[in-house]
């Protein structure tokens, strides 16, 4: 059978041995539902979790590339999540091989984001594991972990100084407004593109500005709409970087 060619009906589950096989590739035990998914990664479900993995991925990846760890100096975000490198980091983790079928590497890169999308329903942590396995060895549990320094928001909320946190925290953001629209009853059948558009709604510059002005998380700097948006990412990336991914989660969960 060539790569990518798997025919036939969809997976409805898996059982206790698969399971097994998922968890010793991932390194946490992921729901039934989601392990089917994994081994047979095809179908409106998939796609769903892939496209919540997929933002998952990047908030947990921004936070392990926050102070510009050693291994990373020499690499970018796109280094460590574009496709061709998801599916050679995959392949070499061993992912191809439990899985039904032989996917070709644009599908086993999707593969990898619906991997840390299942960990991510266990707990952001379990998410890192399994970015650590399949991504990225260097990514540690630490890296969603309470950080200590700039514990004084208003301080560290500097004009001149809110590039990096801004990164992680449009990350961060990102990420909770996925969990949001993946969570929500009506929405159960809709697909990553309505999924999307959604979430750029929420998202949305005008929006967010109208939110955080009405909650006084705005500066007095009187800049450009640009630059405010900015001080709101920051905001949250820091809350992220200082107090862990999940208050980070729910500082961004204001916004929505």
């Amino acid at each position: 059978m060539p790569p990518g060619s798997r025919t036939g009906p969809l997976r409805r589950g898996a059982d206790a041995a698969d399971r097994a096989r998922v968890a010793e590739v991932l390194g946490v035990d992921v729901d039934e539902r989601d392990a089917a998914l994994v081994l047979d990664p095809r179908g409106l479900a998939f796609q769903r979790l892939e496209w919540q993995g997929d933002s998952a991925l990047d908030a947990v990846v921004a936070l392990h590339r926050w102070g510009a760890p050693a291994c990373c100096r020499a690499l970018a975000h796109e280094d460590l999540v574009s496709d061709a490198a998801l599916a050679v980091t995959a392949q070499r983790a061993g992912l191809a091989d439990v899985m039904d079928w032989r996917p070709d590497p644009p599908r086993l890169a999707d593969a990898v984001e619906t991997c840390v999308g299942a960990g991510w329903h266990v707990s952001p942590e379990a998410a890192v594991t399994v970015a650590g396995r399949l991504v990225h060895a260097e990514i540690a549990p630490e890296d969603v972990a309470g950080r200590e320094g700039a514990a004084d928001l208003a301080d560290a909320l500097r004009c001149d100084a809110l590039a990096a946190p801004a990164h992680v925290g449009s990350a961060v953001m990102e990420a909770s407004a996925a969990d949001l629209l993946y969570g929500r009853d009506d929405l159960s059948r809709e697909d990553e593109g309505e999924l999307s558009r959604r979430r750029a709604l929420l998202l949305d510059g005008e929006r967010v500005l109208q939110v955080a002005e009405d909650s006084g998380w705005l500066p007095g700097c009187g800049l450009h709409p640009h630059h405010l948006l900015d001080h709101v990412q920051a905001r949250v990336g820091l809350v992220a970087v200082v107090h862990g991914l999940t208050a980070g989660l729910r500082e961004a969960g204001r916004l929505w």
